[in-house]
């Protein structure tokens, strides 16, 4: 799961709310080897 906050200002005062979001870790694997980033293995390593 990927975490997020959203932050937000309303006339009655800050606001925060959290929200999870499933992701596919194969598909990050794939996606960061095939970005060209430098150390995409040890990157993507402690996804695993």
């Amino acid at each position: 799961m990927a975490e997020y906050a959203l932050v937000s200002l309303a006339p009655s005062g800050p606001a925060v709310e959290f929200r999870r979001v499933p992701y596919s870790v194969d598909e990050l694997r794939d996606a960061v080897l095939a970005s060209g980033r430098p150390n995409a293995e040890r990157h993507i390593a402690m996804y695993r």
